[in-house]
C-alpha cells in the first residue's frame, strides 16, 4: 500500500540536490537519499526536508518532493531554533504518513514530536556507535544531544546497523521494553553494473578525515608496508579546524611515495576507483558500519576493520577484523605477498552484498517493516478505543 513517507534529512542536500562540494555529506546522507529514491520507484509519495541557502523551496528531484529551508544568518542557537520553526512547518502542512530520520541531531526531537502531532509512525535510524553510546562521547552539544535522546525514546522503531547497537541502544539510551521496537536493519546500495575483471592492487581509505577515524593509523600502515600502494579518499568538515586538519593529513600523505591522497571525491568517483582496490581499510574505532563497506563489497573489494567497533562478525564474513594497528600491518603484509586471498574474500563480499545490502533486498524490506509498524499501531488504536 503506498504511503507519503517524509525524510528529514537537512545535510542531504549535496546528495540530494547533486550540490558537490558546498556541505559535507557523508554516508548517512546517501543511505537516506537512495532510500528516498528507491520508495519513490516503488509508487510511495515521498517528500525530503533539507536546508541549503540559495536551492529553491520547492522543487521535484527524482520523483522526490523537495522542501528547502533556509539557514538563518544568526547566533548558532537562534538559527537552530529558526530551523525547528520552518522544518516544523513543512511537516504540519505535508502531513506525512510515516517519518524517517537517520543521526544524532536536533531533528531526532522534531521528528518525534512532529510524528506525535501528526499521528505519523516515526522511524529512526542509527548511523554510527558513537550515537548510542555514553552521551559525552557524542559529536553534538548539549542541546543537539538532550534533542536526540528526547526523539529516540519516541520513535515507533529504531533500525540498529547491528547487535552490539541494539545492546549500546539498551546500557546508554534506555530502550529496553517493547515500546520503541528496535530492529536490525541493513543499509542498502545499488548493484554495480558489472563485474571487475582486471588487476586489483593497493589498500584504499575513504571517509570524511576527521581525527575520530583516525586516518594516521593508515599512514603509519603505509610507512610500514612501503612496497604496497595506498589510496585516501575524502573530503573535510566546513570549519576551520576541520580543514587545517585536512591539509595536515594531506600534506603527511603526500611526503609517502606509495601513498596518492585524492582529497574528496563524489560517490560515482569512489566506486570507480574502488572497482580496482586490492582490499578497503576502515581505521575508525566507532563507526558502526560505513556505507564505504557496503561499496567495497558490491566491487567484490574485501574489507579490514577494526574489531572494537562491534563488527567483527560480518568483517570476518567480508574480509578480516583486527584488534591493533601492528595486526593491521601483518595483515597488509600478508595480503601483499598473497593476492589471491583477498581475491577469494572480495568474491564472498560481493555474495554477501547481494544476499544482505542491495537496495533490491533492502527497500522491499524497509516497505514491509513500515506496514508492520503501521499494522501494530492500528491495533494498539482499536484495542484501546475498545477498552
Amino acid at each position: 500500500m503506498p504511503h507519503h513517507i517524509c525524510f528529514v534529512g537537512l545535510t542531504a542536500a549535496p546528495v540530494l540536490a547533486g550540490r558537490w562540494g558546498e556541505a559535507v555529506a557523508g554516508g548517512a546522507e546517501v543511505q537516506q537519499a537512495m532510500l528516498a529514491r528507491g520508495l519513490a520507484r516503488c509508487g510511495h509519495q515521498v517528500s525530503f526536508i533539507i536546508q541549503h541557502p540559495d536551492l529553491p523551496e520547492e522543487q521535484e528531484i527524482d520523483g522526490i518532493r523537495a522542501y528547502c529551508i533556509r539557514p538563518a544568518r544568526t547566533a548558532p542557537g537562534l538559527n537552530a531554533a529558526i530551523k525547528w520553526r520552518r522544518a516544523w512547518r513543512v511537516l504540519m502542512r505535508i502531513a506525512p504518513t510515516v517519518i524517517y530520520q537517520r543521526m544524532a541531531e536536533w531533528t531526532t526531537g522534531l521528528s518525534a514530536a512532529a510524528a506525535r502531532r501528526l499521528n505519523a509512525l516515526f522511524v529512526h535510524a542509527v548511523a554510527s556507535d558513537r550515537e548510542v553510546g555514553p552521551a559525552a562521547q557524542m559529536d553534538a552539544n548539549l542541546w543537539q544531544r538532550r534533542m536526540h535522546r528526547w526523539g529516540i525514546r519516541r520513535a515507533d522503531v529504531v533500525l540498529a546497523q547491528h547487535a552490539e547497537q541494539v545492546e549500546l541502544l539498551r546500557q546508554h539510551v534506555g530502550l529496553t521494553g517493547p515500546t520503541p521496537a528496535v530492529r536490525i536493519f541493513p543499509s542498502g546500495y545499488p548493484p554495480a553494473s558489472g563485474e571487475h575483471h582486471g588487476p586489483r592492487a593497493g589498500a584504499y581509505w575513504v571517509g570524511t578525515v576527521r581525527e575520530t577515524k583516525r586516518p594516521r593509523v593508515l599512514l603509519e600502515a603505509a610507512r610500514a608496508v612501503p612496497q604496497m600502494p595506498f589510496v585516501m579518499v575524502g573530503g573535510h568538515d566546513r570549519t576551520p579546524e576541520a580543514e587545517a586538519y585536512h591539509a595536515q593529513i594531506a600534506s603527511e600523505a603526500n611526503a609517502l611515495s606509495n601513498v596518492e591522497f585524492l582529497g574528496f571525491r563524489q560517490p560515482n568517483e569512489v566506486d570507480e576507483r574502488l572497482s580496482g582496490a586490492a582490499v578497503l581499510v576502515n581505521t575508525s574505532e566507532f563507526e558502526g558500519f560505513p556505507m564505504t563497506f557496503i561499496q567495497a563489497w558490491r566491487q567484490g573489494v574485501p574489507t579490514i576493520g577494526f574489531r572494537s567497533s562491534g563488527r567483527a562478525g560480518v568483517l570476518e564474513q567480508c574480509g578480516w577484523a583486527v584488534d591493533s594497528a601492528d595486526e593491521l600491518v601483518a595483515l597488509l603484509w600478508r595480503l601483499q605477498a598473497h593476492p589471491e586471498e583477498a581475491r577469494i574474500r572480495g568474491r564472498q563480499a560481493r555474495a554477501y552484498f547481494t544476499r544482505q545490502h542491495s537496495l533490491d533486498v533492502v527497500v522491499p524490506r524497509l516497505e514491509a517493516l513500515i506496514e508492520e509498524q503501521l499494522a501494530v499501531r492500528g491495533a494498539a488504536v482499536h484495542a484501546s478505543n475498545a477498552s
